[in-house]
């Protein structure tokens, strides 16, 4: 599995917020067959990017690196990945970007930190082998 790139989005730097969630309400099928949607595109992008999916920037074009960060997303949530970002995909995504854990912490930071466990958990050794918290702890 490759690793993930996270990065947040600075205070002054804007995504036009509400225009993906128009779009799935628009009854168009997929951003991907809709390349006027480009403020819904670049928020669909920004929001993958946050999430730890890259799309190859924030561009408002859905070529292949967004198509394949959108596939990694479905991949990941269970859906069909088909890389086109419909009704379904961009409501989990509406969804997720809503959600707050304690401390503040949103979905993307959720995931990332699950990342990071996952990454220690390998460095500690394989899933068959007995490791006790200390290997992990060693490790940080």
């Amino acid at each position: 599995m490759p690793t993930k790139t996270f990065r947040k989005r600075k205070k002054d730097e804007k995504v036009a917020s509400g225009d993906l969630a128009a779009f799935a309400k628009s009854g168009k099928g997929g951003l991907a067959n809709d390349p006027e949607e480009v403020e819904a595109i670049k928020e669909l992008q920004q929001y993958l990017t946050d999430m730890g999916f890259d799309p190859n920037g924030v561009d408002g074009k859905y070529g292949p690196g967004t198509k394949k960060a959108v596939k990694e997303f479905q991949s990941y949530f269970g859906a069909k990945p088909d890389g086109d970002a419909g009704p379904e995909t961009i409501g989990q995504i509406v969804k997720l970007r809503s959600i707050m854990f304690k401390g503040g912490k949103n979905f993307a930071d959720f995931r990332k930190d699950m990342t990071r466990m996952e990454e220690l958990l390998k460095k500690a050794g394989s899933k068959s082998e007995s490791k006790d918290m200390n290997s992990v702890r060693s490790i940080l």
